[in-house]
């Protein structure tokens, strides 16, 4: 009796630790870069809060829903990138995105000063697919 349940445990064991486990790797990642000029930049309340609109088609209603973008921002022509909520030089760069558009605002680190027009940059948009 206990040889038979030996190799049974064996069998059972064998079996068991014989199932491999794989992984499919998808990337539904995409990477947009666009070069803004000090004149793409706008503002409705005097230089309190600067905005910047970058039409992107790729979030559409199921990115809208299920992805998510993550945004970077180079004053050195893309040598380094920051990534965005930052604070630079004083402003603080923050996003947010609907369908088709992502703005990126620039204000004071303080939320309350005036500020110059933001200096050209390089923008890089990161959207993230989800299931």
């Amino acid at each position: 009796m206990k040889k038979i349940l030996s190799v049974l445990c064996c069998a059972i064991m064998l079996v068991a630790t014989s199932c491999k486990k794989e992984y499919i790797n998808e990337n539904n990642n995409r990477t947009i870069q666009f070069t803004t000029t000090s004149n793409s930049w706008t503002t409705s309340d005097g230089g309190r809060i600067f905005s910047t609109n970058l039409d992107i088609p790729e979030i559409d209603d199921y990115f809208q829903d299920h992805g998510a973008p993550l945004v970077y921002i180079s004053f050195d022509n893309g040598a380094t990138y920051e990534p965005i909520s930052e604070v630079y030089n004083g402003v603080s760069y923050s996003f947010y995105h609907s369908v088709g558009q992502l703005i990126v605002e620039a204000q004071a680190y303080n939320g309350t000063n005036v500020i110059n027009n933001p200096s050209n940059a390089v923008i890089k948009v990161v959207l993230i697919d989800s299931n």
